[in-house]
């Protein structure tokens, strides 16, 4: 029915098999010790250290364990085996036991001879320590209530869960390199933690689910592999550790996912996506204050809102954010050195400032909005990455509509300002595509630099992490889509550009609401192509080429332009007013029920047509080339003062009318079917 082992006492044997009944090694200042070639322990035998101090079992050959092996009352059971010995732990059955209930055990050596399917209890305040690599698929209860409970191992061994069931309660740990797969199952009850890994214990994980209304802390690096899954549906989760320092790996084809109801802690170290995937779901933010890489496929997934005030790097292609994101004013985006790097903000995006650069591609395919001034990539810099190797400190393409194209939108807030620093805005050439979807300024400010850049050499190839200049060939940027400015007095809605960038309009530019400045040259072309100043809004344009397509002027509307040129296939409809300084007609038309006061220098370089109300104004000079003719089809007024001159001419209209102002000395030819009228009462005019 049982042996005790007394303090000194020693029990020697070739084999001894505890069939039935206990044998207890006492110890109280001296250590009990067993000493065998082989250790049996039957399916109602127990072996049992007792009392403080060590107790010693040395077997040199094997161990099969179908009934328990524990540790009680403040000892500490060390089991060492011989350098071949084999440790059948739980028994032909399976179902042996390992219970560190109030006690110690470490197991110092051998081989496990197959996977623990039996029952592994860790009790408050005790540990369990195997050096030996083993593998557990029975049932783990960790139950460190009143102090830690911890299982153990070599940091060169590992402790693999493989369809385990754990049981994680109070304060728990593990501290051993370990791996879950197969569907591990953990579970960590209310108020509990459970810490897993440490320094150079690492965890894996393939196939495992962690549950409960606790808590799940990584003291050790974490990596998902062999395309599993795992997931926390849990309480609470720290992924880099109470040091901060935890690196989290996702392998290609794998997926870590956190649950909607996770307490997901602000996260300072490193996530890599080795084009694997990370899973957040929930209606509440995380924040990335470490690194975010996404290395060839990474992707970065769910509802829950993903605040960046870390850095982004990015490496290969296919990378993308699909969740809710935020770009903090701390976040540095660094895509690389290499062109084919690119990522993919297919959710919604908040712009909040930050580090933009890098020779890859930056995508917005989702939603977005500027809430804060950005700027994407700095004007005309290098970094040194290797002397004579330099990284573009703009973006190559920065991809503003991205796979959405005509369903893409972007609203600048009012006041914020977004600046584009990119060799160009589409993935194609700037000639083909541009920017499809809906931008909306409301207040605020785009600027767009685009064109390539080269580095300047530095002497001697430079040091890693210097800057150089570079010089700029500014390129044209093209809007297939709309930009809506809505401004408000004192506040401009503004389209501009520091290094020259001209836009090209195949879509359509419209001032919806207060004053709005588009300070850069600006191209109308194609049939759809269109400016309108709606009722209200001012529009103040510094160059305006109308080549194809039309620009309207609604009623309580107000066109400025310092130049404007209006070719063949165009039309100019004013309701409201147009003050235009220098002026060229080379054919075209205009029209509508407002005035087109001209101020400048007016050329007619070919036939064109002024319909509605035109005023050419004092201080203005009227210049028709040779081949060039001003159709009068409406009211058009030479005010006091204008030169009129030129190889060209002039003709009214049937509907037309051409009012000459005292003074005037037309030294063109006029060709009247309509009606030619003195502006004044009395006047002298010389045709």
């Amino acid at each position: 029915s049982g042996m005790l082992i007394y303090p000194s006492g020693e029990l020697e044997a070739n084999s001894l098999l505890i069939a039935d009944g206990l044998v207890t090694m006492l110890s109280s200042g001296s250590n009990a010790r067993v000493d065998v070639a082989t250790l049996g322990i039957g399916n109602t035998g127990v072996l049992t250290a007792r009392d403080a101090g060590t107790k010693y079992v040395d077997v040199s050959s094997a161990i099969a364990n179908d009934g328990a092996i524990r540790s009680t009352n403040g000892a500490l059971l060390r089991i060492t085996p011989g350098q071949t010995a084999t440790l059948d732990l739980d028994g032909a059955s399976e179902q042996g036991a390992i219970e560190a209930d109030g006690g110690n055990i470490w197991i110092m050596g051998g081989t496990i001879a197959d996977a623990f399917s039996g029952r592994l209890l860790i009790s408050s305040g005790r540990h369990v320590d195997v050096l030996p690599t083993w593998t557990i698929d029975g049932d783990v209860e960790l139950e460190g209530v009143q102090a830690p409970a911890e299982l153990r191992s070599s940091v060169h061994s590992r402790v693999v869960f493989k369809d385990a069931t754990v049981t994680a309660t109070g304060n728990v740990r593990v501290t051993a390199p370990s791996r879950f797969t197969q569907n591990a199952d953990v579970s960590v009850t209310a108020g509990s933690v459970l810490t897993l890994g440490g320094t150079n214990a690492n965890v894996e994980s393939t196939w495992s689910n962690f549950t409960g209304p606790g808590s799940v802390v990584l003291a050790g690096d974490l990596s998902i592999n062999n395309f599993g899954s795992t997931s926390f549906l849990i309480d609470s989760l720290d992924l880099d550790g109470p040091q901060e320092d935890v690196v989290t790996t996702i392998a290609n084809g794998s997926i870590l996912s956190i649950s909607s109801t996770t307490n997901l802690e602000k996260h300072d170290s490193r996530i890599q996506l080795d084009g694997g995937r990370l899973v957040v779901d929930g209606t509440n933010s995380w924040i990335e204050n470490g690194v975010l890489a996404l290395n060839d496929g990474g992707r970065v997934d769910g509802s829950r809102t993903l605040i960046m005030q870390g850095a982004l790097r990015v490496t290969g292609a296919g990378n993308s954010i699909d969740s809710p994101t935020m770009l903090g004013s701390s976040t540095t985006v660094d895509l690389g050195s290499g062109s084919t790097n690119t990522v993919n903000l297919r959710g919604s995006t908040d712009y909040s400032g930050g580090t933009y650069e890098g020779a890859g591609t930056l995508r917005q395919s989702g939603p977005a909005v500027v809430s804060g001034s950005t700027t994407i990539g700095a004007i005309t810099s290098y970094r040194v990455i290797a002397p004579n190797v330099y990284q573009p400190r703009h973006v190559r393409v920065f991809d503003w509509d991205g796979l959405s194209e005509t369903d893409a939108s972007m609203r600048i807030e009012p006041g914020k300002t977004l600046v584009i620093n990119a060799d160009q805005i589409d993935t194609e050439a700037p000639s083909v595509d541009g920017y499809d979807g809906v931008l909306t300024i409301d207040r605020g400010t785009l600027i767009v630099n685009t064109g390539a850049r080269t580095p300047i050499p530095i002497p001697g190839g430079g040091t890693p992490g210097q800057i150089t200049g570079a010089s700029a060939s500014p390129t044209s940027w093209r809007l297939d889509g709309t930009i809506d400015l809505q401004g408000t007095s004192g506040q401009v809605a503004t389209v501009a550009t520091q290094l020259g960038s001209p836009v090209v309009i195949y879509g359509s530019l419209n001032a919806t609401s207060g004053p709005a400045l588009v300070q850069t040259h600006a191209t109308l072309t194609g049939p759809l192509g269109s400016v309108r100043v709606k009722s209200g809004a001012t529009l103040t344009m510094t160059s305006l080429n109308a080549s194809a397509g039309d620009v309207f002027v609604d009623a309580g509307g107000q066109l400025t332009a310092s130049t404007f040129r209006l070719a063949s296939g165009a039309r100019l409809e004013v309701d409201g007013a147009a003050q235009i300084a220098k002026a060229t007609f080379s054919g075209g038309e205009t029209g509508g029920a407002g005035e087109i006061t001209l101020t400048g220098m007016v050329d007619v370089v070919a036939t064109s047509t002024l319909g509605g109300n035109v005023r050419i104004a004092t201080g203005s000079e009227l210049d028709v080339s040779g081949g060039g003719t001003l159709f009068a089809a409406g009211r058009v007024t030479i005010d006091s003062g204008v030169p009129v001159s030129g190889g060209g001419g002039l003709s009214i209209g049937v509907d037309g009318e051409l009012v000459l102002s005292d003074g005037l000395s037309i030294e063109l030819p006029v060709a009247n079917t309509g009606l030619l009228r003195l502006g004044e009462a009395s006047s002298t005019v010389d045709v």
